[in-house]
């Protein structure tokens, strides 16, 4: 979701959505770790939208101005969960792009939004990512030390990756994916 050249640090859930969001291969090493947040974050909240129903222009509560922006706003979570494709043009997020710099620039701190690899998780968009220079694990978590604490982390090797279907048409319903736990090295 982030433009180039601006960073922003993507959380996920729970461990079984980080990995289906992150879609490593079976053999990939990955590295996880739980954070919890220092103090409130400043949140969009887009798995609470209120549900606006359209009423009559005739109708005493008609609130146009309303309706519109719930509109608005479950299209938008529906663009933001969208997957990241790998054969997809740098135009095609351009839209989300500017929204979320849009709602940094208000004032927050990230994005909340349901997942699309995994049904039962939702992700985190904090809009103040590591620059490319913060990349190592020590630089990352020096960079994020105002927000998030580091509770664990780990180095996981993917064994294998399993599908749930559902339909006649053998639709993805929900991704599993089995690691295998390795303990870092320092």
């Amino acid at each position: 979701m982030s433009p180039v050249g601006i960073p922003y640090l993507s959380l996920a859930s729970d461990l079984t959505t980080c990995l289906a969001e992150v879609r490593p291969d079976v053999g990939d090493k990955v590295w996880v770790a739980e954070f919890t947040p220092l103090a409130p974050l400043k949140l969009i909240d887009l798995m609470r939208i209120p549900e606006y129903k359209r009423l009559s222009i005739f109708d005493e509560n008609y609130d146009n101005e309303r309706y519109v922006a719930g509109s608005f706003m479950e299209a938008f979570s529906k663009e933001i969960s969208k997957p990241v494709k790998l054969t997809a043009s740098a135009t095609e997020y351009i839209p989300t792009q500017v929204l979320a710099e849009l709602i940094k620039h208000q004032g927050y701190n990230g994005i909340k939004f349901a997942s699309s690899q995994n049904p039962d998780g939702w992700n985190l968009v904090l809009l103040d990512g590591p620059t490319p220079e913060d990349c190592r694990y020590s630089e990352l978590c020096k960079r994020y030390h105002h927000w998030l604490r580091l509770k664990w982390s780990r180095e996981l090797t993917i064994g294998g990756v399993r599908y749930k279907y559902s339909g006649s048409k053998r639709q993805r319903h929900k991704t599993l994916i089995e690691p295998t736990e390795h303990r870092p090295r320092f």
